[in-house]
């Protein structure tokens, strides 16, 4: 009813700490690897999960060159979001992170090849079928100007990268 207070997290403390440390790391201040390790440690929170030595390993410590550092971040940012709806994929775009969905010997494959994405992850919604039946004249319109209704056509605000 009106007046009544809903908590609902508006972003995640995972997500601010990882802004922030990919701020430091880009030279606007700020420590980079304490914001970072902050991050990881949010993500946990944020999902109730333990540390079970992960902050004491290597990947818990940023390190390399900047752009090194900056895959660093944007991998645990998206591992953070990655259940929070496209959040995660807009962070895998962000970032240019296309290791993510590379079979590795430790890793099996997250996608299957059997989608138009292949082993590439989405780049936008495609429209619904109401977008179709109910305007389809500017649907087709919008088409033509970006490409195609797939999940792999790249947006315009999604070109480049970081």
């Amino acid at each position: 009813t009106l007046g009544e207070e809903i908590d609902q997290m508006i972003m995640p403390m995972s997500e601010v700490y990882f802004m922030q440390a990919e701020a430091a790391v880009l030279g606007f201040g700020g420590d980079a690897n304490a914001l970072y390790r902050a991050g990881i440690q949010a993500s946990f929170d944020q999902w109730d999960v333990s540390d079970n030595g992960y902050l004491a390993s290597d990947i818990a410590t940023l390190s390399g060159t900047k752009e090194e550092m900056l895959q660093q971040i944007g991998f645990q940012s998206w591992l953070a979001l990655y259940m929070v709806d496209y959040q995660g994929w807009a962070v895998a775009r962000d970032f240019d992170l296309n290791e993510i969905t590379k079979e590795t010997p430790n890793m099996s494959k997250i996608f299957s090849t059997q989608i138009d994405l292949g082993t590439k992850f989405p780049q936008r919604i495609k429209y619904g079928p109401t977008a179709y039946s109910l305007n389809g004249d500017n649907l087709a319109a919008a088409v033509a100007l970006q490409g195609p209704d797939t999940n792999s056509t790249q947006l315009w605000f999604a070109q480049g990268t970081k």
